[in-house]
């Protein structure tokens, strides 16, 4: 039977991971796990209890990225950009000295305790500010000979509290969005709220007075400007006025009535020879195609003439009147000549409209080209009248210098009349969305949080307790661990009595004497268990002679051997217990049969078999005791006499159990295995160290005669942290104890 809450094995990578053995062993130490993390959460929840509970406020400023500029395009005073850098500069700004300075100042922290207030000194303070890294800018302050001791002092405080406010607050950007939140931590709930406000209000009118500054700037630098151009001004002007007056100039500012001939000749030539380029192409294109044999058709002009478009219209309309008649009257009809007739004279008629209008292009490029040499020659002759040139030259550059200054002085008093609005204009790019407001509960130390943290730690150190205690536990404590490590089966959980189940209507009674009188109890059961288990390591022979031993003193090997004598007596009528530890025989001195002749009398021959086997009172089995003392039990236990003794019993007694001494600290039981059929191997539950008995098994597993392990002594109260097979549960309201 197995637990009730079964999870089939899974394979991962070849590798079997048996879920059940880890559910079992949190079960298991389900105490100890429970009582650290119990431990753990009351010495966090102590540690959160003893710390001084910190309170934090934050307020939120809105970086705005909307262009507020009411002045329009001309505004000159920059702009706030937002990216994730200039975000992180107006970060950097909140906790810039210069701020926090100003913070100080109007909070007048200085001269609170906590922030700029010195403390009372003390010998550790003395110490530490005479280190060199230590108030490096308070030593600066006090080297500064023009302040005054009180001066100093106040700068100190200063320092002091600049610090600790920066060390107290956080600023951060909400998610990916253009807030910011300003936080600050103190012990003190409304000094919390009242910085957090007071750095948001610091942000706003630094904000304020650097747009107000930069407008007062760029004001001051225009008015210095405009006054040098407006006298550049007057004296281009000047200019103008007396180079006009000296050469007798009228007229406007375009030029001359010369010029603009000149002016007027210079445009038609351009278009002349614009149009005599294109008629000497088209003269050209058609040249060449006379000269290469082409057809004159695919002129361009020649396409575009309605003339030929119609001639070439009639021409396809003759044809097909030709082809009908041909394929009407035959080809020397008179209707076919005279349609023939009528389409050589069409051809001829194209022929000509071609040459016509290829002549024509000839005489246009003729008249172009002679309209080209005329202009050029009148402008030839123009030139020659243009003797004032320089003086007109003279006097577009004096125009020109006054139109630039008077350009300029009009757009830089336009910006100067704009920035002095601005400087007196509140244009808010950023304000204030969220004021910090008094904190209701602590920051810091989070109960939940300490507890949280108490209970997962406690949780872990007790599960990895839990299976640090499994990996180095000594011994066997469920037949899967026995299957597991030395590959042998688990023949029965043998309980252990206590004093209780032994006591019976008021007599403390032997286990021998228990099984005798409950039977059918779990420890009775047990051994019916093991008894079957013997047999069925070889159902095809099954043993007749059995070896029970162990490998250390203690586990109760003699105990068993009884317990299967006994049981055996209920099937077979001739069943012999044999007392083979020679060397502390326990169970002859149980049935008091230490002065009575018994194996080593019957092995040196001194006595007949029927003198050393005797009935063991109030039991169904015969015993052999161990007769006369020895020194030497191996050679006796090994001989021939004991052999043939053994063959002898075999031939006489049904059933034989052997109790043999413990195989580690003596070799007596391994030189009996070549005499038994089975050995059964007993084992203290949760207590004999694994290696020292599979290095036992070791010994004896040439003969392949060992039938299994028997976990005995198995406390029943312990017994179903390790699973349901040994649960209480299943087997306490069954079995009557």
């Amino acid at each position: 039977m197995r637990s009730p809450l079964q999870i089939s094995p899974i394979t991962i990578l070849d590798t079997t991971i048996d879920l059940n053995w880890y559910l079992e062993v949190l079960f298991r130490h389900v105490r100890m796990i429970l009582g650290m993390a119990g431990i753990c959460l009351v010495l966090m929840l102590f540690i959160a209890f003893l710390i001084m509970p910190q309170y934090t406020a934050f307020s939120q400023i809105l970086l705005d990225p909307r262009k507020q500029n009411l002045l329009g395009p001309e505004a000159i005073t920059s702009e706030l950009i937002l990216d994730s850098s200039s975000i992180d500069g107006q970060i950097a700004l909140i906790k810039s000295r210069s701020l926090l300075t100003r913070v100080v100042d109007d909070e007048k922290l200085a001269l609170e305790l906590g922030f700029g207030a010195e403390p009372s000194p003390s010998l550790l303070s003395q110490l530490r500010s005479r280190m060199p890294w230590e108030d490096s800018s308070d030593s600066d302050l006090s080297t500064q000979n023009a302040l005054t001791d009180e001066q100093q002092k106040s700068a100190r405080g200063t320092l002091r509290a600049v610090r600790v406010l920066q060390r107290q607050i956080s600023v951060t950007r909400v998610g990916r969005s253009n807030v910011l939140e300003i936080r600050y931590t103190s012990s003190d709930r409304q000094k919390a709220a009242q910085i957090a406000n007071a750095l948001a209000n610091a942000y706003i009118t630094d904000q304020l007075e650097s747009r107000y500054q930069a407008a007062r700037r760029v004001s001051e630098w225009l008015a210095d400007r405009i006054a040098r151009l407006g006298n550049e001004l007057r004296a281009s002007e000047a200019e103008v006025a007396r180079f006009r007056s000296e050469n007798k100039l009228v007229g406007a500012v375009t030029g001359t009535l010369g010029e603009q001939q000149l002016s007027e000749l210079n445009a038609k030539l351009v278009t002349a020879r614009a149009e005599s380029a294109e008629k000497k192409a088209k003269y050209d294109q058609a040249q060449r195609i006379i000269a290469e044999g082409g057809n004159l058709q695919s002129v361009p002009d020649v396409i575009r003439s309605v003339v030929i478009s119609a001639l070439r219209s009639k021409q396809a309309e003759i044809s097909q009147r030709e082809a009908d008649l041909v394929a009407k009257y035959g080809e020397r009809h008179p209707a076919v000549v005279n349609v023939r007739a009528e389409r050589q004279d069409n051809d001829r008629q194209i022929r000509a409209e071609v040459s016509r209008i290829i002549t024509n292009l000839q005489n246009d490029y003729d008249v172009a080209k002679t309209r080209e040499v005329s202009l050029e020659q009148s402008l030839g002759v123009g030139g020659q009248g243009g003797a004032n040139n320089d003086v007109a030259m003279r006097l577009r550059e004096l125009e020109r210098t006054l139109n630039t200054n008077k350009t300029l002085y009009e757009s830089f008093l336009s910006r100067a009349k704009i920035s002095d609005e601005q400087a007196n204009l509140e244009v808010r790019q950023v304000r204030i969305i969220a004021t910090a407001i008094v904190p209701s509960a602590p920051s810091y130390p989070s109960k939940v949080l300490f507890a949280s943290l108490g209970l997962i730690l406690g949780l872990v150190g007790g599960v990895g307790s839990a299976f640090l205690i499994e990996t180095v536990r000594r011994g066997f404590s469920t037949p899967q661990e026995v299957e597991q490590v030395l590959g042998l089966p688990a023949l029965a959980s043998v309980p252990a009595l206590t004093e209780k189940d032994l006591r019976i209507d008021g007599s403390l009674k032997t286990p021998l004497s228990y099984l005798v009188s409950k039977p059918l109890s779990r420890f009775g059961e047990e051994i019916r268990t093991l008894r079957a288990g013997i047999q069925m390591s070889d159902v095809d022979h099954p043993p007749k002679v059995i070896q029970v031993t162990s490998v250390v003193p203690g586990e109760g090997k003699t105990t068993i051997a009884m317990s299967i004598a006994q049981s055996a007596g209920t099937n077979f009528p001739r069943v012999l217990l044999i007392d083979c530890d020679l060397r502390r025989p326990a169970i002859t001195k149980m049935f008091g049969l230490t002065k009575r002749p018994g194996l080593v009398d019957l092995l040196i021959g001194s006595i007949p078999l029927e003198s050393a086997v005797f009935q063991a009172p109030g039991s169904s089995f015969f015993i052999i005791g161990a007769g006369s003392s020895t020194q030497n039990p191996p050679d006796l236990l090994s001989s021939e006499r004991m052999d043939g003794l053994l063959k002898q019993l075999r031939s006489t007694f049904d059933y034989i159990v052997i109790d043999s001494p413990p195989l580690g600290p003596v070799i007596d039981a391994a030189v009996l295995t070549k005499f038994v059929d089975k050995v059964v191997f007993v084992s203290r539950w949760n207590d004999t160290p694994r290696d020292i008995i599979a290095r036992g098994v070791a010994q004896l597993q040439s003969e392949k005669k060992v039938s299994g392990i028997v976990l005995n002594l198995v406390d029943t109260k312990l017994s179903g942290r390790y699973g349901g097979y040994y649960h209480t549960k299943y087997y306490g309201k069954y079995y009557k104890s």
